[in-house]
């Protein structure tokens, strides 16, 4: 299956992931080789035990050296509660787009069943690659949260929990 080829295989990867973190924090929720796409990204607070602070919230791709953003840094889930959804539906330039569960919310991104903004990500040869999530807590910061990816594979690539 080649990067131009017009029907690959979609694929869907659902994890819940403990997030905890204390200041500047980074947790490496998938680990990948080759080229992805990544067709929507999505994730939803499940459980919360303490998310007084969590802010500076964002995406990232490492491979040990390199960092590069797949969304800004800024979004702020400081105090949301459980059902609060956030998805990637800009370019890397831009936040994620957040529906705080406080009040009724409205996200007109989706399109089809897709709420995200596909986009190809290339691993480094030889090396880990992973996609990150990246924020800032506090002490006693902990919720959980599932994070879904609908996705393709190209030439041999692979994605999975990290």
């Amino acid at each position: 299956m080649g990067l131009l080829d017009p029907q690959p295989e979609v694929k869907k990867i659902v994890v819940d992931a403990i997030i905890a973190g204390d200041g500047a924090t980074v947790a490496n929720v998938f680990k990948f080789t080759g080229t992805i796409r990544i067709i929507n990204q999505e994730a939803e607070i499940m459980e919360v035990t303490d998310i007084t602070t969590c802010s500076n919230v964002y995406a990232t791709s490492f491979d040990g050296t390199n960092t590069v953003g797949l969304t800004a840094d800024g979004i702020d889930l400081s105090g949301s509660p459980v059902g609060t959804w956030f998805t990637r539906d800009k370019d890397s330039a831009e936040t994620y787009s957040v529906n705080v569960a406080d009040q009724v919310r409205l996200n007109e991104t989706i399109a089809g069943d897709d709420a995200g903004l596909a986009f190809n990500l290339t691993a480094k040869n030889g090396v880990d690659n992973f996609i990150q999530f990246r924020f800032t807590g506090d002490a006693n910061t902990n919720f959980k949260m599932k994070v879904i990816f609908k996705y393709t594979l190209f030439n041999g690539a692979t994605l999975a929990l990290a």
